[in-house]
């Protein structure tokens, strides 16, 4: 509905709910990662670089003491390190 696009809470609902998350949300660092998506999305836009500061380093921590869970995730960052432009959504599953 029109009213829910315009809610800032039902979009990050919508946001959380999406399936190219839920490994994220799944993992050891669930609730941190819900929680730095969670503010950055509700900041105004002045303030979404400044704002969430502990969410982030709180997320990274936990990335960072759970490294072997992210391992395959910190591969494919580096693999695309220096790609650029918009993601192109792919419906490959391998």
């Amino acid at each position: 509905s029109g009213a829910d696009a315009d809610d800032p809470r039902a979009r990050v609902e919508r946001a959380l709910a999406c399936p190219c998350v839920a490994d994220l949300r799944q993992s050891s660092c669930g609730t941190s990662f819900d929680d730095a998506l969670t503010c950055y999305m509700l900041a105004d836009d002045g303030e979404k670089g400044k704002k969430c500061v502990e969410e982030f380093v709180r997320l990274h921590a936990c990335m960072t003491a759970h490294a072997r869970e992210f391992s395959a995730f910190a591969e494919e960052l580096e693999a695309h390190a220096t790609v650029r432009g918009p993601a192109e959504v792919r419906s490959d599953s391998a």
